[in-house]
Protein backbone atom coordinates (compact mmCIF):
# COMPACT_ATOMS: atom_id res chain seq x y z
CA UNK A 1 0.00 0.00 0.00
CA UNK A 2 1.63 3.31 -1.32
CA UNK A 3 1.22 5.98 1.80
CA UNK A 4 0.83 8.88 -0.72
CA UNK A 5 -2.43 7.49 -1.55
CA UNK A 6 -3.32 7.19 2.14
CA UNK A 7 -2.00 11.21 2.78
CA UNK A 8 -3.86 12.00 -0.93
CA UNK A 9 -6.96 9.80 0.53
CA UNK A 10 -6.80 11.67 4.18
CA UNK A 11 -6.05 15.67 2.69
CA UNK A 12 -8.76 15.08 -0.33
CA UNK A 13 -11.30 13.88 2.28
CA UNK A 14 -10.88 16.65 4.32
CA UNK A 15 -10.59 19.35 1.37
CA UNK A 16 -13.68 18.17 -0.19
CA UNK A 17 -15.52 17.96 3.70
CA UNK A 18 -14.57 21.96 3.57
CA UNK A 19 -15.37 22.96 0.07
CA UNK A 20 -19.22 20.98 0.34
CA UNK A 21 -20.23 23.03 3.33
CA UNK A 22 -19.09 26.34 1.97
CA UNK A 23 -22.59 25.28 -0.19
CA UNK A 24 -24.86 26.70 2.53
CA UNK A 25 -23.24 29.77 2.36
CA UNK A 26 -22.65 30.34 -1.01
CA UNK A 27 -26.69 29.64 -1.73
CA UNK A 28 -27.60 32.03 1.15
CA UNK A 29 -25.87 34.63 -0.26
CA UNK A 30 -27.07 34.14 -3.52
CA UNK A 31 -30.67 34.57 -2.05
CA UNK A 32 -29.96 37.66 -0.27
CA UNK A 33 -28.47 38.84 -3.43
CA UNK A 34 -31.96 38.34 -4.98
CA UNK A 35 -34.14 39.64 -2.57
CA UNK A 36 -31.97 42.76 -2.62
CA UNK A 37 -32.34 43.26 -6.10
CA UNK A 38 -28.19 43.20 -5.87
CA UNK A 39 -25.87 41.83 -8.70
CA UNK A 40 -25.89 38.06 -8.73
CA UNK A 41 -22.82 37.46 -11.24
CA UNK A 42 -20.43 37.53 -8.04
CA UNK A 43 -22.23 34.82 -6.01
CA UNK A 44 -23.32 32.95 -9.19
CA UNK A 45 -19.45 32.88 -10.42
CA UNK A 46 -18.31 31.43 -6.82
CA UNK A 47 -21.22 28.87 -7.00
CA UNK A 48 -19.99 27.80 -10.20
CA UNK A 49 -16.57 27.31 -9.33
CA UNK A 50 -17.22 25.59 -5.66
CA UNK A 51 -19.75 23.35 -7.37
CA UNK A 52 -16.79 22.46 -10.37
CA UNK A 53 -14.14 22.41 -7.68
CA UNK A 54 -16.35 19.63 -5.54
CA UNK A 55 -17.19 17.54 -8.47
CA UNK A 56 -13.20 17.63 -9.74
CA UNK A 57 -12.13 16.38 -6.19
CA UNK A 58 -14.56 14.14 -6.39
CA UNK A 59 -13.49 12.35 -9.11
CA UNK A 60 -10.21 12.32 -7.98
CA UNK A 61 -10.67 11.13 -4.45
CA UNK A 62 -13.35 8.25 -5.75
CA UNK A 63 -10.25 6.96 -8.14
CA UNK A 64 -7.62 7.71 -5.59
CA UNK A 65 -9.87 5.93 -2.69
CA UNK A 66 -10.33 3.11 -4.72
CA UNK A 67 -7.22 2.75 -5.72
CA UNK A 68 -5.92 2.44 -2.49
CA UNK A 69 -8.48 -0.09 -1.50
CA UNK A 70 -7.72 -2.48 -4.49
CA UNK A 71 -3.88 -1.81 -4.13
CA UNK A 72 -4.18 -3.03 0.22
CA UNK A 73 -6.53 -6.04 -0.46
CA UNK A 74 -3.92 -7.18 -3.46
CA UNK A 75 -1.47 -6.56 -1.23
CA UNK A 76 -2.85 -8.67 1.53
CA UNK A 77 -4.02 -10.65 -0.74
CA UNK A 78 -0.63 -11.58 -1.99
CA UNK A 79 1.00 -12.26 1.61
CA UNK A 80 -2.13 -14.51 2.45
CA UNK A 81 -1.47 -16.41 -0.74
CA UNK A 82 2.45 -16.11 -0.52
CA UNK A 83 2.45 -18.30 3.06
CA UNK A 84 -0.40 -20.91 1.73
CA UNK A 85 1.78 -21.73 -1.13
CA UNK A 86 4.79 -21.48 1.02
CA UNK A 87 3.17 -24.04 3.68
CA UNK A 88 1.51 -26.30 0.89
CA UNK A 89 -1.41 -26.37 3.48
CA UNK A 90 -4.01 -24.65 4.40
CA UNK A 91 -3.65 -23.67 8.44
CA UNK A 92 -6.45 -23.86 11.17
CA UNK A 93 -6.24 -21.15 13.71
CA UNK A 94 -7.48 -21.16 17.19
CA UNK A 95 -11.30 -20.62 16.58
CA UNK A 96 -11.58 -24.26 15.03
CA UNK A 97 -12.09 -22.32 11.30
CA UNK A 98 -10.59 -22.58 7.91
CA UNK A 99 -9.80 -19.39 7.76
CA UNK A 100 -6.57 -18.96 5.62
CA UNK A 101 -8.34 -17.56 2.30
CA UNK A 102 -9.44 -14.41 4.53
CA UNK A 103 -11.53 -13.20 1.02
CA UNK A 104 -14.10 -11.47 3.55
CA UNK A 105 -11.61 -9.90 5.49
CA UNK A 106 -10.13 -8.37 2.74
CA UNK A 107 -13.19 -6.93 1.24
CA UNK A 108 -13.83 -5.36 4.12
CA UNK A 109 -10.22 -4.06 4.54
CA UNK A 110 -10.81 -3.03 0.65
CA UNK A 111 -14.47 -1.47 1.73
CA UNK A 112 -12.69 0.55 4.45
CA UNK A 113 -10.14 2.72 2.37
CA UNK A 114 -12.31 2.86 -0.76
CA UNK A 115 -15.65 3.94 1.55
CA UNK A 116 -15.68 4.17 5.39
CA UNK A 117 -11.93 6.13 5.78
CA UNK A 118 -13.22 9.24 3.67
CA UNK A 119 -16.60 8.60 4.53
CA UNK A 120 -15.50 9.12 8.07
CA UNK A 121 -12.83 11.93 7.61
CA UNK A 122 -15.60 13.78 5.20
CA UNK A 123 -18.77 14.01 7.60
CA UNK A 124 -16.26 14.64 10.25
CA UNK A 125 -15.16 18.06 9.00
CA UNK A 126 -18.42 19.07 7.65
CA UNK A 127 -20.26 18.86 10.87
CA UNK A 128 -17.46 20.20 12.75
CA UNK A 129 -17.90 23.35 10.24
CA UNK A 130 -21.51 23.33 10.37
CA UNK A 131 -22.05 23.22 14.14
CA UNK A 132 -19.25 26.29 13.55
CA UNK A 133 -20.98 28.31 10.63
CA UNK A 134 -24.60 28.04 12.70
CA UNK A 135 -22.97 28.96 15.72
CA UNK A 136 -21.68 32.57 14.57
CA UNK A 137 -25.18 32.95 12.62
CA UNK A 138 -27.34 32.01 16.13
CA UNK A 139 -25.94 29.83 19.18
CA UNK A 140 -29.48 29.04 20.17
CA UNK A 141 -30.57 28.34 17.18
CA UNK A 142 -27.59 26.17 17.20
CA UNK A 143 -28.55 24.14 20.64
CA UNK A 144 -32.01 23.76 19.53
CA UNK A 145 -30.94 21.80 16.56
CA UNK A 146 -28.44 19.78 18.32
CA UNK A 147 -30.55 18.64 21.52
CA UNK A 148 -32.63 16.14 19.22
CA UNK A 149 -29.38 14.77 17.93
CA UNK A 150 -27.97 14.09 21.32
CA UNK A 151 -31.33 12.46 22.00
CA UNK A 152 -30.92 10.32 19.09
CA UNK A 153 -28.16 8.94 19.90
CA UNK A 154 -29.38 7.23 22.73
CA UNK A 155 -32.10 5.02 21.29
CA UNK A 156 -30.20 4.05 18.74
CA UNK A 157 -27.38 2.96 20.35
CA UNK A 158 -29.61 0.32 21.77
CA UNK A 159 -31.62 -0.48 19.08
CA UNK A 160 -28.15 -1.15 16.82
CA UNK A 161 -26.93 -3.54 20.40
CA UNK A 162 -30.31 -4.91 20.80
CA UNK A 163 -30.41 -5.76 16.73
CA UNK A 164 -26.55 -6.98 17.09
CA UNK A 165 -27.30 -9.40 19.53
CA UNK A 166 -30.40 -10.93 18.15
CA UNK A 167 -28.24 -11.30 15.23
CA UNK A 168 -25.52 -12.89 16.85
CA UNK A 169 -28.47 -15.65 18.15
CA UNK A 170 -30.21 -16.09 15.45
CA UNK A 171 -26.97 -16.70 13.48
CA UNK A 172 -26.17 -18.92 16.28
CA UNK A 173 -29.75 -21.26 16.12
CA UNK A 174 -29.13 -20.95 12.42
CA UNK A 175 -26.26 -23.04 12.49
CA UNK A 176 -27.28 -25.72 14.85
CA UNK A 177 -30.48 -26.25 12.99
CA UNK A 178 -28.45 -26.98 10.06
CA UNK A 179 -26.20 -29.18 11.95
CA UNK A 180 -29.49 -31.20 12.85
CA UNK A 181 -30.97 -30.92 9.10
CA UNK A 182 -27.14 -32.18 8.22
CA UNK A 183 -27.31 -35.24 10.39
CA UNK A 184 -23.93 -33.85 11.68
CA UNK A 185 -22.23 -36.65 14.50
CA UNK A 186 -23.33 -35.42 17.21
CA UNK A 187 -26.87 -35.76 16.65
CA UNK A 188 -26.55 -39.15 15.01
CA UNK A 189 -24.58 -39.95 17.92
CA UNK A 190 -27.62 -39.39 20.49
CA UNK A 191 -30.48 -40.62 17.51
CA UNK A 192 -27.94 -43.87 17.76
CA UNK A 193 -27.61 -44.04 21.38
CA UNK A 194 -31.33 -43.67 22.33
CA UNK A 195 -32.65 -45.15 19.56
CA UNK A 196 -35.53 -42.53 19.42
CA UNK A 197 -36.20 -40.54 15.74
CA UNK A 198 -39.25 -38.41 17.67
CA UNK A 199 -36.48 -37.11 19.72
CA UNK A 200 -34.27 -35.70 16.67
CA UNK A 201 -38.02 -34.23 14.40
CA UNK A 202 -38.52 -32.77 18.00
CA UNK A 203 -35.39 -30.98 18.41
CA UNK A 204 -35.14 -29.85 14.81
CA UNK A 205 -38.90 -28.19 15.26
CA UNK A 206 -37.74 -26.52 18.40
CA UNK A 207 -34.76 -25.44 17.06
CA UNK A 208 -36.93 -23.55 13.76
CA UNK A 209 -39.75 -22.35 16.15
CA UNK A 210 -36.53 -20.19 17.85
CA UNK A 211 -35.06 -19.55 14.89
CA UNK A 212 -38.60 -17.97 13.51
CA UNK A 213 -39.26 -16.20 16.96
CA UNK A 214 -35.61 -14.46 16.35
CA UNK A 215 -35.97 -13.39 12.60
CA UNK A 216 -39.30 -11.66 13.60
CA UNK A 217 -37.45 -9.79 16.29
CA UNK A 218 -35.05 -8.62 13.82
CA UNK A 219 -37.40 -7.04 11.59
CA UNK A 220 -39.00 -5.82 14.41
CA UNK A 221 -35.75 -3.96 14.73
CA UNK A 222 -35.06 -3.18 11.95
CA UNK A 223 -38.47 -1.59 11.25
CA UNK A 224 -38.25 0.67 14.63
CA UNK A 225 -34.56 1.44 14.20
CA UNK A 226 -35.40 2.87 10.42
CA UNK A 227 -38.21 5.31 12.29
CA UNK A 228 -35.44 7.33 14.19
CA UNK A 229 -33.83 8.64 11.17
CA UNK A 230 -36.89 10.37 9.51
CA UNK A 231 -37.97 11.69 12.87
CA UNK A 232 -34.76 12.99 13.45
CA UNK A 233 -34.86 14.52 10.13
CA UNK A 234 -38.13 15.96 10.95
CA UNK A 235 -37.62 17.26 14.08
CA UNK A 236 -34.38 19.08 13.25
CA UNK A 237 -36.16 20.37 10.12
CA UNK A 238 -39.39 21.60 12.03
CA UNK A 239 -36.94 23.49 14.69
CA UNK A 240 -35.12 25.33 12.13
CA UNK A 241 -38.31 26.61 10.62
CA UNK A 242 -39.76 27.49 14.08
CA UNK A 243 -36.62 29.47 15.62
CA UNK A 244 -35.19 30.44 12.02
CA UNK A 245 -38.59 31.68 10.90
CA UNK A 246 -39.17 33.83 14.27
CA UNK A 247 -35.20 34.72 14.14
CA UNK A 248 -36.10 36.06 10.53
CA UNK A 249 -39.31 37.86 11.57
CA UNK A 250 -37.75 39.75 14.30
CA UNK A 251 -34.98 40.83 11.50
CA UNK A 252 -32.51 38.61 13.86
CA UNK A 253 -31.08 36.88 10.56
CA UNK A 254 -31.39 37.26 6.55
CA UNK A 255 -33.43 35.12 5.07
CA UNK A 256 -30.12 34.11 3.26
CA UNK A 257 -28.92 33.02 6.44
CA UNK A 258 -32.38 30.84 6.76
CA UNK A 259 -31.84 28.94 3.66
CA UNK A 260 -28.05 28.64 4.89
CA UNK A 261 -29.11 26.98 8.07
CA UNK A 262 -31.45 24.74 5.85
CA UNK A 263 -28.06 23.54 4.24
CA UNK A 264 -26.42 23.41 6.89
CA UNK A 265 -28.96 20.83 8.76
CA UNK A 266 -27.57 17.96 6.19
CA UNK A 267 -24.17 18.01 7.31
CA UNK A 268 -25.36 17.49 10.89
CA UNK A 269 -27.66 14.96 10.57
CA UNK A 270 -25.74 12.86 8.25
CA UNK A 271 -23.17 11.70 10.92
CA UNK A 272 -25.51 10.89 13.74
CA UNK A 273 -27.12 8.62 11.75
CA UNK A 274 -24.38 7.14 10.12
CA UNK A 275 -22.38 6.96 12.74
CA UNK A 276 -23.11 3.55 14.05
CA UNK A 277 -22.82 2.25 10.80
CA UNK A 278 -19.89 3.91 10.12
CA UNK A 279 -18.46 2.61 13.37
CA UNK A 280 -19.68 -1.34 12.79
CA UNK A 281 -17.90 -0.93 9.25
CA UNK A 282 -14.54 0.81 11.14
CA UNK A 283 -14.99 -2.27 14.19
CA UNK A 284 -15.35 -5.21 11.40
CA UNK A 285 -12.08 -3.48 9.79
CA UNK A 286 -10.50 -3.87 12.82
CA UNK A 287 -11.11 -7.28 13.32
CA UNK A 288 -10.65 -8.51 9.74
CA UNK A 289 -6.70 -6.93 9.98
CA UNK A 290 -6.53 -8.89 13.34
CA UNK A 291 -7.50 -12.16 11.70
CA UNK A 292 -4.94 -11.36 8.68
CA UNK A 293 -2.65 -10.65 10.85
CA UNK A 294 -2.90 -13.73 13.26
CA UNK A 295 -2.87 -15.41 10.56
CA UNK A 296 0.11 -14.06 8.72
CA UNK A 297 1.91 -14.33 12.59
CA UNK A 298 1.26 -17.72 12.92
CA UNK A 299 4.37 -19.73 13.69
CA UNK A 300 5.72 -23.46 12.81
CA UNK A 301 7.21 -25.66 14.96
CA UNK A 302 11.08 -25.07 14.98
CA UNK A 303 11.92 -27.42 13.05
CA UNK A 304 14.61 -30.24 13.16
CA UNK A 305 17.45 -31.55 10.19
CA UNK A 306 15.97 -34.90 10.52
CA UNK A 307 15.22 -35.79 6.30
CA UNK A 308 11.97 -37.34 5.61
CA UNK A 309 11.73 -38.78 2.34
CA UNK A 310 8.82 -40.71 2.20
CA UNK A 311 6.63 -40.62 5.47
CA UNK A 312 5.66 -44.24 5.92
CA UNK A 313 3.80 -44.31 9.72
CA UNK A 314 2.01 -42.16 11.76
CA UNK A 315 1.59 -42.44 15.83
CA UNK A 316 -0.87 -41.03 17.80
CA UNK A 317 0.24 -41.07 21.78
CA UNK A 318 -1.92 -40.20 24.71
CA UNK A 319 -0.42 -40.52 28.77
CA UNK A 320 2.06 -42.27 27.12
CA UNK A 321 0.29 -45.14 25.77
CA UNK A 322 0.07 -45.64 22.22
CA UNK A 323 -3.53 -45.12 20.45
CA UNK A 324 -3.34 -46.07 17.07
CA UNK A 325 -0.58 -46.56 14.04
CA UNK A 326 -0.76 -45.75 10.51
CA UNK A 327 1.07 -46.71 7.45
CA UNK A 328 -0.44 -46.34 3.90
CA UNK A 329 -3.42 -47.39 3.01
CA UNK A 330 -5.36 -46.67 6.03
CA UNK A 331 -8.31 -44.11 5.85
CA UNK A 332 -9.19 -42.72 9.47
CA UNK A 333 -12.29 -41.17 9.96
CA UNK A 334 -11.99 -38.52 12.73
CA UNK A 335 -15.07 -38.09 14.56
CA UNK A 336 -15.99 -35.76 17.81
CA UNK A 337 -18.29 -32.50 19.05
CA UNK A 338 -17.90 -28.94 18.02
CA UNK A 339 -14.89 -27.89 20.49
CA UNK A 340 -13.43 -31.55 20.76
CA UNK A 341 -10.21 -30.98 19.25
CA UNK A 342 -10.44 -31.76 15.86
CA UNK A 343 -9.15 -29.01 14.33
CA UNK A 344 -6.38 -28.56 16.63
CA UNK A 345 -5.50 -32.38 15.94
CA UNK A 346 -4.89 -31.17 12.26
CA UNK A 347 -3.05 -28.29 13.49
CA UNK A 348 -0.02 -30.83 14.91
CA UNK A 349 -0.31 -32.94 12.19
CA UNK A 350 0.51 -30.03 9.41
CA UNK A 351 3.46 -29.10 12.34
CA UNK A 352 1.88 -26.42 14.19
CA UNK A 353 2.32 -26.03 17.51
CA UNK A 354 -1.18 -26.67 19.30
CA UNK A 355 -0.75 -27.06 22.25
CA UNK A 356 -2.33 -30.35 22.60
CA UNK A 357 -2.09 -33.46 25.25
CA UNK A 358 -2.19 -35.36 22.12
CA UNK A 359 1.59 -36.43 20.78
CA UNK A 360 2.07 -37.28 17.24
CA UNK A 361 5.08 -38.62 15.48
CA UNK A 362 5.73 -39.20 12.14
CA UNK A 363 8.66 -42.70 11.18
CA UNK A 364 8.42 -42.86 15.16
CA UNK A 365 10.08 -39.44 15.44
CA UNK A 366 8.51 -36.23 16.79
CA UNK A 367 7.13 -33.87 14.33
CA UNK A 368 9.58 -31.03 15.38
CA UNK A 369 12.55 -33.55 14.51
CA UNK A 370 12.02 -33.19 10.53
CA UNK A 371 13.25 -30.50 8.31
CA UNK A 372 10.40 -27.74 7.49
CA UNK A 373 10.32 -28.03 4.04
CA UNK A 374 10.01 -32.15 4.14
CA UNK A 375 7.25 -31.94 6.04
CA UNK A 376 5.62 -29.40 3.59
CA UNK A 377 6.09 -32.14 0.96
CA UNK A 378 4.77 -35.14 2.74
CA UNK A 379 1.84 -33.30 4.16
CA UNK A 380 -1.16 -32.16 2.12
CA UNK A 381 -4.37 -31.19 3.65
CA UNK A 382 -7.89 -30.36 2.28
CA UNK A 383 -9.86 -27.59 3.78
CA UNK A 384 -13.76 -26.65 3.60
CA UNK A 385 -12.32 -23.46 2.07
CA UNK A 386 -9.33 -23.58 0.07
CA UNK A 387 -7.85 -21.02 -2.16
CA UNK A 388 -8.03 -20.63 -5.92
CA UNK A 389 -5.02 -18.83 -7.68
CA UNK A 390 -5.27 -16.67 -10.58
CA UNK A 391 -5.10 -19.05 -13.90
CA UNK A 392 -6.26 -22.00 -15.40
CA UNK A 393 -7.85 -24.56 -13.86
CA UNK A 394 -4.79 -26.70 -14.58
CA UNK A 395 -2.62 -24.59 -13.06
CA UNK A 396 -4.37 -24.60 -10.11
CA UNK A 397 -4.17 -28.42 -9.62
CA UNK A 398 -0.64 -28.68 -11.40
CA UNK A 399 1.06 -26.06 -8.69
CA UNK A 400 4.74 -27.64 -9.43
CA UNK A 401 6.23 -29.87 -11.64
CA UNK A 402 6.21 -32.64 -9.56
CA UNK A 403 2.50 -32.53 -9.83
CA UNK A 404 0.88 -35.79 -11.22
CA UNK A 405 -2.51 -37.34 -11.31
CA UNK A 406 -2.81 -41.30 -11.31
CA UNK A 407 -4.59 -42.38 -14.75
CA UNK A 408 -7.84 -42.97 -12.85
CA UNK A 409 -7.87 -39.31 -11.39
CA UNK A 410 -6.35 -38.03 -14.87
CA UNK A 411 -9.91 -39.74 -16.80
CA UNK A 412 -11.86 -38.62 -13.80
CA UNK A 413 -10.22 -34.48 -14.26
CA UNK A 414 -10.40 -34.79 -18.12
CA UNK A 415 -14.75 -35.79 -17.89
CA UNK A 416 -15.50 -33.38 -15.63
CA UNK A 417 -13.63 -30.34 -17.00
CA UNK A 418 -14.79 -31.05 -20.39
CA UNK A 419 -17.93 -29.20 -18.92
CA UNK A 420 -16.36 -25.81 -19.22
CA UNK A 421 -15.84 -24.62 -22.92
CA UNK A 422 -12.22 -23.76 -22.96
CA UNK A 423 -11.74 -27.23 -20.59
CA UNK A 424 -8.94 -27.08 -18.26
CA UNK A 425 -7.27 -24.00 -19.99
CA UNK A 426 -10.71 -22.17 -18.23
CA UNK A 427 -9.32 -18.75 -16.51
CA UNK A 428 -10.54 -18.44 -12.83
CA UNK A 429 -9.45 -16.34 -10.09
CA UNK A 430 -9.18 -15.67 -6.23
CA UNK A 431 -12.11 -14.44 -6.36
CA UNK A 432 -13.90 -17.99 -7.83
CA UNK A 433 -15.54 -15.93 -10.89
CA UNK A 434 -17.50 -18.75 -13.02
CA UNK A 435 -17.51 -21.73 -10.50
CA UNK A 436 -19.59 -22.99 -7.96
CA UNK A 437 -19.02 -24.20 -4.21
CA UNK A 438 -18.54 -27.61 -5.73
CA UNK A 439 -16.50 -26.86 -8.37
CA UNK A 440 -14.29 -25.10 -6.42
CA UNK A 441 -14.35 -28.10 -3.77
CA UNK A 442 -13.22 -30.14 -7.08
CA UNK A 443 -10.11 -28.23 -7.71
CA UNK A 444 -8.93 -28.52 -4.22
CA UNK A 445 -9.53 -32.02 -4.14
CA UNK A 446 -7.61 -33.09 -7.29
CA UNK A 447 -4.91 -30.23 -6.43
CA UNK A 448 -4.20 -32.32 -3.72
CA UNK A 449 -3.99 -35.67 -5.03
CA UNK A 450 -1.51 -34.42 -7.89
CA UNK A 451 1.15 -33.47 -5.18
CA UNK A 452 0.40 -35.94 -2.12
CA UNK A 453 3.33 -38.04 -1.22
CA UNK A 454 2.75 -39.20 2.40
CA UNK A 455 -0.19 -37.51 4.97
CA UNK A 456 -3.42 -36.38 2.92
CA UNK A 457 -5.44 -34.73 5.60
CA UNK A 458 -9.30 -34.01 4.62
CA UNK A 459 -12.29 -31.55 6.41
CA UNK A 460 -15.79 -32.66 5.03
CA UNK A 461 -14.28 -32.55 1.53
CA UNK A 462 -17.60 -33.50 -0.25
CA UNK A 463 -19.66 -31.11 1.80
CA UNK A 464 -20.57 -28.79 -1.20
CA UNK A 465 -20.79 -31.77 -3.75
CA UNK A 466 -23.73 -33.58 -5.59
CA UNK A 467 -23.79 -37.63 -4.45
CA UNK A 468 -22.77 -38.98 -7.83
CA UNK A 469 -19.71 -37.24 -7.72
CA UNK A 470 -18.70 -36.98 -3.95
CA UNK A 471 -18.90 -40.83 -4.33
CA UNK A 472 -16.49 -40.74 -7.70
CA UNK A 473 -13.60 -38.62 -5.55
CA UNK A 474 -13.98 -40.81 -2.16
CA UNK A 475 -13.61 -43.89 -4.65
CA UNK A 476 -10.30 -42.12 -5.87
CA UNK A 477 -8.85 -41.17 -2.64
CA UNK A 478 -9.58 -44.54 -0.84
CA UNK A 479 -7.68 -46.48 -4.17
CA UNK A 480 -4.90 -44.01 -2.96
CA UNK A 481 -2.89 -47.04 -1.34
CA UNK A 482 0.28 -44.80 -1.01
CA UNK A 483 -0.79 -42.48 0.93
CA UNK A 484 -2.53 -42.37 4.68
CA UNK A 485 -5.72 -40.26 4.70
CA UNK A 486 -7.11 -38.75 7.93
CA UNK A 487 -10.77 -37.26 7.54
CA UNK A 488 -12.71 -35.16 9.46
CA UNK A 489 -16.47 -36.00 9.28
CA UNK A 490 -19.38 -33.93 10.85
CA UNK A 491 -22.01 -36.11 8.45
CA UNK A 492 -21.74 -39.76 8.87
CA UNK A 493 -24.51 -41.55 7.21
CA UNK A 494 -21.92 -43.32 4.31
CA UNK A 495 -19.97 -44.46 7.21
CA UNK A 496 -20.17 -48.31 7.50
CA UNK A 497 -20.17 -50.06 10.91
CA UNK A 498 -16.81 -51.51 10.01
CA UNK A 499 -14.73 -48.18 9.14
CA UNK A 500 -12.26 -47.09 11.84
CA UNK A 501 -12.54 -44.16 13.29
CA UNK A 502 -10.67 -42.21 15.96
CA UNK A 503 -13.39 -40.77 18.08
CA UNK A 504 -12.92 -37.31 20.17
CA UNK A 505 -14.15 -36.32 23.30
CA UNK A 506 -13.20 -33.50 26.17
CA UNK A 507 -9.87 -33.95 24.78
CA UNK A 508 -9.59 -37.56 24.83
CA UNK A 509 -8.94 -40.28 22.02
CA UNK A 510 -10.23 -43.50 21.23
CA UNK A 511 -9.58 -45.93 18.42
CA UNK A 512 -12.90 -47.94 17.54
CA UNK A 513 -15.31 -48.93 14.87
CA UNK A 514 -17.84 -46.54 13.62
CA UNK A 515 -20.70 -48.87 15.48
CA UNK A 516 -19.56 -48.24 18.46
CA UNK A 517 -18.96 -44.70 18.52
CA UNK A 518 -22.42 -43.98 20.43
CA UNK A 519 -21.92 -45.78 23.16
CA UNK A 520 -18.50 -44.33 23.53
CA UNK A 521 -18.56 -42.14 26.96
CA UNK A 522 -15.79 -40.53 29.43
CA UNK A 523 -15.78 -44.11 31.37
CA UNK A 524 -14.42 -46.25 28.24
CA UNK A 525 -12.11 -44.02 26.35
CA UNK A 526 -8.88 -46.69 26.19
CA UNK A 527 -6.17 -46.60 23.96
CA UNK A 528 -5.83 -49.74 21.69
Amino acid sequence: MKKIHLVIVVVGSLLLGYLSVQLPKIIGSLTDAFVQNQVLARPMIALAILLFGINILNAINQYVTQTLGIEYADEMRHKVIDKYVLLDTDVLLGTGEYRQLFSADIQALQQFFAATLPKCLQQSITFLLAVYALGKIDLWLLLAILSPMVCYTLPTKYFNYRQKKILVALRKTQIESQEIANNSFENKAEIYQFNNAPFFVERFSKQQQHWAELFLKVDVAKNIFKTFPRTLDALSLALAFLIGGYLFMAHALTLGQLVSILGYLTYLNAPFKNVFILLLDVQQALLAQRSLNNYLALKEIKSGGLSLPKLNQVEFIQSKQLVVTLTPGKHLYLLGKTGSGKSTLFNQLCGYDAGSNVEIKYNQNKIASFKRQDLRRQVTLVAQQGIILPGTIRENIWLTPESRLLPAEQKFFDDWVSRFEKGAETIVNEDHAGLSGGERQIIWILRALAQAKGLLLLDEITAALDGQIAKELTKLVDARQDLIVIEILHRTQHLKPTDKVLYLENGQLAYTDFKRVGQINDTNITAK
